[in-house]
């Protein structure tokens, strides 16, 4: 009987005993949280750079890939924070570089080669998609002009049964390149140059401190303190009772 009303008050019992020794766990949690502090000022800060682009109608794969940029111009920076960069797509046809590390003249020096060097790409592919585009329009602009004094060398009035389909043709011909001419400039005057967001120089691109974790930090040791120290006391009063009943029994 004795025994079982002993089980039956097992968990009081073990409450008591952390009640007993509750400085113990005020002070194990205590020490956790002295000691997150102290690794928390003892670390290095962290500097980061971030840049967002709108890559607008730069769309080569080269530039608007995350995978090929990262692959493209992590040889230009030193080696200890090439696995430092990022590329990441927030939007559509927006991509956003971030370095980082612990050297800040490091990380300056090469977040500004990298955006520098990325920012030349996108010029140069939109530049090349603007010379496409212009060169096409004046091709079409020639058939054009070619297509529009052959219709007025050919009269209606001399038009017979076997030149008619060849003057259907030709003005059918006519309104689709005068269509793709306009269409054409159309999407001239809608290319978009690639832009920094929001709208700055690159000589003025900087690196900040980010914030110290050292919340996260003290949060972290103030929960695994407590944990560690309910199972400490709670072991200290399993090793005492088996102690005590080995001794019973003895």
């Amino acid at each position: 009987m004795n025994e079982e009303a002993k089980k039956s008050y097992a968990f009081y019992d073990y409450l008591a005993f952390m009640w007993q020794k509750k400085l113990w766990l005020i002070a194990i949690p205590l020490v956790a949280i002295i000691v997150a502090i102290i690794i928390s000022s003892l670390t290095k800060p962290t500097y980061q750079g971030s840049v967002l682009f709108n890559i607008a109608d730069a769309t080569d794969d080269k530039v608007a890939v995350p995978d090929i940029i990262m692959s493209n111009y992590q040889d230009l920076l030193p080696k200890e924070i090439q696995p430092s960069l990022q590329v990441i797509v927030p939007k559509y046809k927006q991509i956003q570089l971030q370095l980082s590390g612990k050297d800040k003249e490091q990380v300056t020096k090469g977040f500004q080669d990298v955006t520098k060097a990325y920012y030349a790409d996108l010029q140069k592919v939109f530049q090349q998609k603007r010379d496409l585009s212009s060169k096409y329009m004046e091709t079409l602009q020639r058939r054009v002009n070619s297509l529009e004094q052959a219709a007025k060398v050919i009269k209606p009035s001399s038009v017979n049964i076997q030149t008619l389909e060849a003057y259907t043709n030709l003005h059918e011909e006519l309104a689709t390149n005068q269509e793709q001419l306009q269409s054409s400039k159309l999407d001239l005057a809608s290319l978009q140059a690639p832009v920094i967001v929001p709208p700055s120089s690159l000589d003025n691109l900087t690196v900040t401190e980010k914030a110290s974790p050292w919340k996260a930090n003290i949060a972290i040791a103030l929960l695994a303190g407590i944990i560690v120290a309910i199972v400490v006391v709670a072991l200290w009063k399993y090793i005492l009772d088996a102690k005590s009943s080995r001794n019973q029994q003895l």
